[in-house]
């Protein structure tokens, strides 16, 4: 594959930050996996896309997802397609255009695999999931009372939570693909959501929201309990997220074009990058897909994604 920037090797190195709360969103209490101590650096790895509508190009991608092997799925939202690369950004395969047959999309924002390797799309102007086997071959589609989609998150016990940002809720769908439950849609409190957009889940199944109308992520747990709240001051415009296996969650702040880094309590740990074209710089980034070891990070201004390598050093 040609990518239109050069592959070279960057170390970013971040100053580490105080822990910080958004105000109105208290710091929670309970027990969690602690996140490694030491200096976080982000090591560029390399940057694939161009804007374009062939194989390996983007428009106004919106969402992101990594399977157990490392391929990288890639909501294309204005080419209506998934495009499918491996790990070091070399175009696999696409499925979908315009339509609103099975296999086909109007607007896809999201991405999700399971273990099993079954990939689910959000096809939001159809108002539905798609499901697709390991071979991209349609499974099955769920529709209900659907507003316009944004987000998609799996559970390990294969609950699949949407949100619904036209009717600024949460849905909760079941492994049979009946909706169990609407949250935070009808309520005045705290807990409200406004245009609700990505969202992940950490080990415990508990919901990390991004609520961009309310500049916070918000956490619910599997039953759609309020249970906290981080980054109103930090935070301009969360779009995307993504929580690794160590319990870093990673924020695409796509009003700030920048990466933030808490703890699963919401203490801000890092930030990467500010607007630009250069590598290590966004331009409107939507989404983010993390593992242990490497963040991907959809630069949706700048038509590409850019890897990069998370090095962890001692203090």
């Amino acid at each position: 594959m040609k990518f239109p920037f050069p592959v070279s090797h960057i170390l970013i190195s971040v100053v580490c930050l105080s822990p910080i709360f958004g105000i109105g969103c208290g710091p929670w209490s309970h027990r969690q996996s602690p996140v490694p101590r030491g200096k976080l650096s982000f090591q560029f790895v390399v940057a694939f896309g161009t804007a374009g509508s062939g194989p390996g190009e983007f428009l106004d991608p919106k969402g992101l997802c990594l399977d157990p092997l490392g391929n990288l799925y890639v909501a294309d939202t204005g080419n209506d397609r998934i495009q499918k690369f491996d790990a070091e950004g070399r175009f696999l395969a696409q499925i979908g255009s315009f339509g609103w047959e099975r296999g086909r999309f109007n607007k896809p924002t999201d991405v999700a695999v399971r273990t099993s390797l079954h990939l689910y799309v959000v096809d939001s102007q159809n108002r539905r999931i798609q499901a697709f086997d390991a071979e991209l071959e349609p499974l099955a589609e769920i529709t209900g009372d659907f507003g316009l989609l944004a987000g998609i998150a799996i559970s390990s016990h294969g609950d699949i939570y949407i949100t619904d940002t036209e009717n600024s809720r949460l849905i909760k769908i079941n492994p049979f693909g009946r909706v169990e439950g609407n949250f935070a849609g009808f309520s005045t409190g705290t807990e409200t959501l406004l245009n609700p957009t990505g969202l992940a889940l950490n080990k415990k199944g508990y919901i990390y929201v991004c609520d961009p109308g309310n500049n916070r992520i918000a956490i619910f747990d599997q039953f759609g309990n309020f249970l906290f709240c981080f980054g109103e001051t930090v935070v301009s415009e969360p779009e995307g997220i993504s929580i690794n296996s160590l319990g870093e969650v990673f924020v695409a702040d796509t009003g700030a074009h920048q990466v933030l880094v808490f703890d699963e309590k919401g203490n801000l740990l890092r930030r990467l990058g500010t607007k630009g074209i250069e590598e290590g710089f966004f331009r409107v980034p939507r989404d983010v897909a993390a593992n242990a070891n490497f963040l991907f990070v959809l630069d949706s201004g700048n038509s590409r994604v850019q890897k990069f390598r998370l090095i962890r050093t001692m203090n």
